[in-house]
């Protein structure tokens, strides 16, 4: 995929600005030939209370009632997996209820 860019440049006032182009590809998305994993993605907490817009505690409580996907280490930090996170707030939003949820985190947890 090429993308072109085209800026007007001016050096002085009274000079009309020129044209310049600058071209840019892209590389191939990593998915393409259908061979590759995508790169994992990790959350921090802050990051997961933004987007899920629950609590700290309740994150907590749910990741203890198995209705959340537990956190990774990351070195010294704790991580989320972003897909996962996504999976389960597809679930929520689809209206399942709290028994399947589990057996979804059950997969994707084994599944890492």
């Amino acid at each position: 995929m090429k993308v072109r860019v085209t800026a007007n440049i001016s050096t002085q006032a009274d000079t009309p600005p020129r044209s310049a182009g600058i071209s840019i590809t892209f590389p191939k998305p990593p998915l393409e030939g259908g061979s590759e994993k995508a790169p994992m993605k990790y959350l921090r907490m802050s990051e997961v209370i933004v987007r899920t817009g629950f609590k700290k505690t309740f994150l907590y409580d749910s990741i203890r009632e198995k209705t959340f996907p537990p956190h990774i280490k990351v070195g010294r930090c704790s991580c989320f997996i972003e897909s996962e996170v996504l999976a389960v707030q597809l679930a929520w939003s689809r209206g399942m209820n709290r028994e399947e949820i589990r057996l979804l985190i059950a997969s994707l947890v084994a599944g890492r």
